[in-house]
């Protein structure tokens, strides 16, 4: 494994290479410059796999800390997967020993690391310190080894130091926890101070939300909600977690809660704590404006701060046997001025279809191909009995499993389902003679081409508040 000397010579050109490449890191290691870097080098004959695969929950790419840095093996491994890929994985090397670091860098080679800026390294004693340091762009990474899903943990040395940097890894995060809970409590305290129970204040309001860009219509519903709350002198903030492909989500969904000092928090379809699920004291208003029957209603944690507004008649029954009595409000929008609409580069019409229902794959990452095959199906034959309800045809096949599973299954199904009963419509509609303008997702064009429907998708609108 050994390719070059411990001399100075080589220390020296090590140090000068970073210099050039990983300025921040060699300035760490120059500290090292004078150690016993042979005493420190990790023994040879670790594991050192020819490629490794960042871990991954349902298609999202977690942090991945690899537990020290070992000769290097098990680093060249996870940089080897990530090489030649547009993966959203960031690997961190913790590595409490400078020298041990410096040792390996001089005497073997780490070209493949060194060269992929996925590959960060958090080098010193406390990774409290060190960790923020290797990722700037997400200072509260030590969050998310407390928070869902977690983070990947791989040791890249012997087990016993290992096991040593694991352990000064969790004392850090446990630290950093620690400290955003105490925050969220004096934000708590403070709202409760005076008032019982709390109260909204007399003047604008602090209002935040937090969507997934996985969402095809909430990415856009809620912007457009807080912006009308900001026209009327709200302070609004709107939070977009890449729930997809960020390995950071959780911390930068806590933190952007937590910054919003939020004095009431809109959800959707779920109650407003599972934003902030580290506080308990502020109100909530939660827009339902797809069928409550496609989620486990019942098993959320709803409280009387939890003010639900439904878009139809329908969508409230499921609600009242939970203590909830939801306000109906149907879905509207602003009577547009025709003056400005002239300006619209896009062609007359007759209809114009928001094409913002994704496929099954999209709502349910985690489910097998054959499973969604069979959803798929199963979706063709609820669009030709429209009037059976999604337990009716669930019971009608073998599809078994826990609660979380069979929302997935529930949601997948309710989606592809919708999805599917839209793009039927575009097509009759342009069957009939109807000059059709379908905006929205971009998978619509291609169920759309073949169809008499071809050439009506439209790409998305410009801005959010049209397509809302």
């Amino acid at each position: 494994m050994t390719t070059r000397t411990l001399d100075s010579d080589g220390v020296r050109r090590t140090l000068d290479r970073l210099r050039d490449r990983r300025p921040e890191l060699a300035e760490t290691l120059s500290a090292a410059i004078d150690a016993d870097l042979a005493a420190a080098l990790a023994p040879d004959g670790l594991p050192a796999p020819a490629r490794l695969e960042p871990p991954r929950v349902d298609g999202r790419p977690l942090a991945t800390f690899v537990l020290g840095c070992g000769r290097g093996g098990v680093v060249r491994g996870l940089a080897a997967a990530l090489s030649g890929t547009d993966s959203t994985a960031i690997v961190i090397v913790v590595e409490t020993d400078p020298a041990r670091l410096l040792a390996t860098l001089t005497a073997d080679d780490w070209e493949t690391a060194i060269s992929e800026p996925r590959v960060r390294f958090a080098v010193g004693p406390d990774p409290r310190a060190t960790v923020p340091a290797a990722i700037p762009d997400a200072p509260c990474a030590l969050l998310e080894r407390g928070m869902p899903p977690g983070v990947g943990l791989v040791p890249g040395d012997a087990s016993e130091r290992a096991d040593a940097i694991r352990a000064a890894l969790d004392t850090a995060a446990t630290i950093e926890m620690a400290d955003f809970k105490r925050r969220c409590d004096e934000q708590a305290a403070a709202r409760r101070r005076g008032e019982s129970p709390p109260r909204l204040p007399s003047g604008p309001w602090r209002i935040h939300t937090s969507v997934s860009t996985a969402t095809t219509a909430i990415k856009h519903l809620a912007p457009s909600i807080l912006g009308a709350a900001a026209r009327a002198t709200h302070r609004t903030s709107v939070h977009l977690a890449e729930s997809g492909t960020d390995p950071f989500v959780s911390s930068r969904s806590a933190m952007a809660s937590l910054t919003s000092e939020a004095d009431l928090v809109v959800g959707f379809l779920r109650p407003g704590r599972t934003v902030i699920p580290w506080r308990d004291d502020f109100p909530s208003l939660v827009y339902v404006s797809s069928n409550p029957g496609l989620l486990p209603i019942e098993t959320f944690d709803w409280s009387e701060r939890d003010l639900v507004v439904v878009t139809e008649d329908a969508f409230a029954e499921p609600y009242r046997p939970l203590g909830l009595e939801p306000l109906v409000r149907p879905l509207a929008t602003e009577v547009p001025d025709r003056s400005l609409l002239r300006g619209d580069a896009g062609p007359p019409c007759d209809v114009l279809v928001v094409g913002n229902i994704p496929s099954a794959i999209t709502v349910a990452p985690g489910l097998t191909d054959n499973l969604l095959a069979l959803i798929e199906d199963m979706a063709d034959d609820w669009v030709r009995h429209p009037d059976a309800t999604i337990d009716e045809v669930l019971a009608t096949t073998t599809i078994r499993g826990d609660d979380e599973f069979m929302t997935g299954v529930r949601l997948a199904l309710g989606y592809e389902a919708t999805r599917r009963r839209r793009i039927g419509a575009v097509v009759t509609l342009a069957e009939a003679g109807f000059v059709v303008r379908v905006h929205g997702e971009e998978s619509w064009r291609d169920r759309l081409t073949g169809t008499a429907a071809e050439g009506c998708w439209q790409g998305w609108m410009s801005t959010a508040d049209q397509h809302a």
